[in-house]
């Protein structure tokens, strides 16, 4: 039995060779492959009659192969695979592969056949070059629909991986959702098995758009999740405590040659009042470039200098060092 944690290896269907190539993208479980997103999708799902109407429009077409041909050009060592398809409107369709024969292995006349790709004009002629097909028997998987485009190295093609996911999204029904189904129904957030789905074989737009929304949220969850149990962890340290020096600080923010904003005062008395607490202080100071953000720091910095402490800043410029270096020794 599959489970989010079998290897690829041990799935019949995947080759030594194709694991092999697998294991070098870091992809060793079904959970891997599953959670390996595409990064654009070919809309494919406007399914019509063969017309001339829609010429220069990509869209899918379904008939019977009526002809085929294989062109060999040997002064450009090219092979030119050649299908005509009819469908109920009775007008030909050409559809061109170049250097692939061996699709008319698998394209022979009386097939039903479904193709995608750009309908274009080659005198007076309908056709198609290079389309994605597949027969019309099978379901929609890399036409007549929004079809998944994946990176893809030597060996490993889109095509390829969607032939693989599609029986596997059935083992996502065991994994184990990060999300809880509270917050999933309160937010309309899909499940994590028709996330999978809607991600990689998306019946419309809008659903997915529905399922990038839940792994978004889902990334932003997981990172504010491990954000508060490193704080946790944090907290449960002990801390030496910098008693706050009020006359120190005044002192020295009265001999600035500029008079600090509201919000650099906040920020800065609230981290003051941090380094007195028993348990470690660690902030994010968020701010635009010349908000200020350099001063505080040093207030801080000249806080624990002030009581004997030793103090390190890391400076992103040869700019900012000196200058907190200078405002600090005066004190």
């Amino acid at each position: 039995m599959l489970t989010p944690k079998t290897p690829l290896k041990n799935i019949s269907k995947i080759t030594p060779k194709y694991a092999k190539v697998l294991e070098k993208m870091e992809l060793r479980t079904v959970e891997d492959l599953l959670l390996r997103f595409p990064f654009r999708y070919d809309d494919f799902s406007n399914t019509v009659k063969i017309s001339p109407e829609h010429l220069d429009q990509t869209v899918t077409i379904e008939g019977k192969i009526t002809k085929t041909k294989l062109a060999r050009i040997f002064r450009k060592r090219m092979t030119i695979a050649e299908i005509t398809v009819l469908d109920e409107n009775r007008i030909p369709l050409k559809a061109v592969w170049f250097n692939q024969p061996f699709i008319l292995d698998s394209l022979k006349e009386g097939t039903s056949v479904r193709l995608s790709g750009k309908i274009t004009l080659k005198g007076k002629a309908l056709q198609m070059v290079g389309p994605s097909w597949e027969r019309a028997e099978r379901e929609t998987t890399n036409t007549g629909r929004l079809v998944p485009i994946y990176s893809e190295t030597s060996g490993i093609t889109s095509k390829w991986i969607r032939w693989q996911l599609k029986p596997l999204l059935e083992v996502a029904k065991q994994m184990d959702d990060p999300i809880p189904y509270s917050i999933r129904q309160r937010l309309n957030l899909y499940d994590i098995r028709t996330a999978l789905l809607q991600i990689h074989f998306p019946e419309s737009q809008e659903k997915l758009l529905l399922a990038q929304k839940r792994f978004a949220f889902q990334e932003m969850f997981l990172v504010q999740f491990k954000t508060l149990q490193v704080k946790k962890q944090w907290e449960g340290n002990a801390s030496l405590q910098i008693k706050f020096d009020e006359e120190l600080i005044k002192t020295f923010v009265a001999n600035l040659p500029f008079r600090l904003t509201d919000a650099q005062r906040k920020a800065s008395f609230e981290i003051l009042k941090d380094l007195e607490k028993p348990i470690p202080m660690n902030r994010l100071l968020n701010g635009d470039v010349g908000s200020g953000k350099t001063i505080v720091a040093a207030i801080a910095a000249l806080q624990a200098a002030g009581r004997n402490f030793q103090v390190a800043i890391l400076a992103p410029t040869e700019v900012l060092a000196p200058s907190i270096i200078f405002h600090s020794q005066n004190f």
